[in-house]
């Protein structure tokens, strides 16, 4: 059992990577070497699009702890050498950035999700950052060595892992390759990109989709992996990756195979789930509370509190976390 660190919202992680080179916007003429730039987990570019997993209640000094597949998201400000303005190639890069977990604690589960892995020291557990070449796992995580909270992650976790890594780079690898030879047709390529197209439902950028096949693929492996490693108990669950990664209203699709039976389940979850507490309704003298047509129910709040007045003199409100009191 390897023990790792967890990462909170506000923990922050570097990267490293190849981007593309070119004195002409959006005009790619080499590659160079890129400072990834530092960012916290929660960073600002993954919270609309909803590709942040973080927890609701569970939490770590006060703050959210990352869960699996966690990714940072789009506008880390990556710098190129040399920078921008002379890389005037830069600044098309910020808008698809990527850094997203690549390891988790299966057996550790927070929220009824694995709870993510990323640390950097003697076991050092990257994240995936992004590049023209390849997404790679030059992503290293920092400020978590200063917490105080770890989790166990077993020795399939960690060969999972890798896995998942080494197949998300070697089909990057493939498309960039597809995308520099000469020899494949452009009408070929065009009528591809057309059927992949047609499948996302509209048009989206090729990094788009090139995530989707990506994670899609990756994520059937580990997930018959897995499978395989937990005594082939119980079915086969792969959570397809986002088609538009933009779009914080595309829910969760999740595909449960019974290998037993032959059938999948089909199963969609909100992207974001916000976690409201139900509260009953609030009085005050200006809104009186509505008038009971019976016996009110016994019964308490998420914070314990009795959902009826403690007396029947007027002007009760209810507040939340410090319950009833007079106005």
């Amino acid at each position: 059992m390897r023990k790792v660190k967890v990462n909170t919202a506000l923990d922050t992680s570097d990267g490293y990577n190849l981007h593309f080179f070119g004195l002409i916007p959006y005009v790619p003429m080499g590659l160079t070497f890129s400072f990834e730039g530092r960012a916290i987990m929660a960073h600002f570019g993954g919270a609309g699009p909803g590709l942040h997993r973080l927890t609701g209640t569970v939490k770590h000094k006060f703050v959210a702890i990352a869960q699996e597949n966690h990714d940072c998201g789009f506008w880390i400000l990556d710098h190129t050498v040399p920078p921008y303005p002379i890389n005037q190639y830069e600044a098309s890069i910020w808008p698809h950035t990527s850094r997203k977990f690549a390891f988790a604690a299966s057996t550790v589960k927070m929220e009824g999700e694995p709870t993510g892995c990323a640390a950097t020291g003697a076991e050092t557990y990257p994240l995936m950052t992004c590049g023209d070449l390849a997404t790679a796992p030059t992503a290293f995580a920092g400020s978590n060595s200063a917490n105080t909270v770890h989790v166990g992650m077993t020795e399939g976790d960690f060969i999972f892992g890798w896995l998942g890594i080494l197949v998300s780079v070697a089909i990057d690898i493939v498309f960039f390759a597809l995308s520099l030879a000469i020899e494949i047709p452009l009408k070929i390529f065009e009528a591809v990109m057309g059927f992949l197209t047609s499948i996302f439902g509209k048009f989206f950028p090729i990094a788009d989709i090139k995530k989707f096949l990506a994670g899609f693929v990756a994520g059937v492996v580990l997930s018959i992996a897995r499978w395989y490693a937990e005594g082939q108990k119980g079915p086969i669950v792969i959570e397809l990756p986002p088609r538009n990664p933009r779009d914080p209203d595309e829910p969760r699709v999740i595909i449960s195979f019974d290998p037993a039976t032959g059938r999948p389940k089909w199963e969609e979850k909100p992207r974001s789930p916000v976690r409201v507490p139900k509260v009953p309704h609030v009085s005050s003298p200006a809104t009186p509370a509505p008038e009971q047509s019976g016996p009110q129910t016994e019964g308490a709040d998420d914070w314990g509190h009795s959902l009826v007045p403690p007396d029947e003199r007027p002007g009760w409100g209810y507040d939340g976390e410090r319950g009833w009191a007079l106005a």
